[in-house]
């Protein structure tokens, strides 16, 4: 898919409806960002807004198969066409990486991690909205997340970790069927609420939250150890 298609999407009711609740469930984990620099990877033009509330800084990278859109409509373009192997930014100055409509749709997954990894700050945050392949969301054309690869809450796991990047959280998202009848629209924010937690299987997008760790090497913290009981002669 596209931009051009993407953006038709969140333009319809049910692209509105999956806009504002996909939107929540990023706020819930993520609620804030003051003085962090964010960058949205994918289509996350939908998603994003909010951070530019109380973010020292917000980037778009979008694939180059995407196609670009200007983002924001008012002020200064802050969106890039990008190789999402080889992201221009130097490493360590993002804070916050947001994915959306991104990772399924990358034919190599773990460069793309990797990339992530290095221009992530130490301690950096990466969020991942992926489509649940055992929901039934990735089962229809009708929307994006009917497109592209669908992965599996362990199989992402994986990736993530292969990348060296940590795990810590798991959210579920979209628990109502893509329908277009009204009745089911007004009802979705509602059942989204009960609903979450119960139907994992069937929710139509995983949220994944991992983080850049640094560890100190074992050979360096044994050398000071040692160091540290050396006496001065007197």
């Amino acid at each position: 898919m596209d931009c051009a298609q993407l953006k038709t999407f969140y333009e319809t009711p049910l692209g509105g409806v999956a806009r504002r609740t996909l939107r929540r469930s990023i706020r819930s984990i993520w609620p804030q960002s003051k003085g962090e620099r964010v960058l949205g990877l994918g289509y996350v033009s939908p998603f994003i807004r909010p951070f530019t509330d109380d973010a020292q800084a917000v980037y778009l990278a979008i694939p180059q198969g995407f196609g670009a859109l200007p983002w924001p409509l008012l002020g200064p373009n802050c969106v890039t066409l990008t190789d999402p192997q080889n992201l221009p930014f130097a490493p360590g100055t993002v804070d916050k990486i947001l994915m959306v409509h991104g990772l399924e749709f990358m034919e190599h997954s773990g460069p793309v991690l990797e990339e992530c990894w290095r221009i992530l700050a130490p301690g950096g945050r990466l969020l991942i909205c992926t489509p649940n392949r055992t929901g039934i969301w990735s089962r229809m054309d009708r929307t994006p997340f009917g497109y592209g690869a669908p992965f599996t809450a362990r199989k992402l796991s994986e990736h993530l970790t292969k990348c060296h990047l940590t795990p810590l959280s798991i959210s579920y998202s979209l628990m109502m069927p893509p329908t277009h009848t009204r009745t089911f629209l007004k009802l979705f924010p509602q059942t989204e609420h009960f609903s979450n937690g119960l139907c994992k299987k069937l929710a139509g997008v995983i949220i994944m939250e991992a983080q850049k760790q640094i560890y100190q090497p074992i050979g360096q913290q044994t050398l000071l150890a040692r160091r540290a009981f050396v006496l001065n002669p007197a």
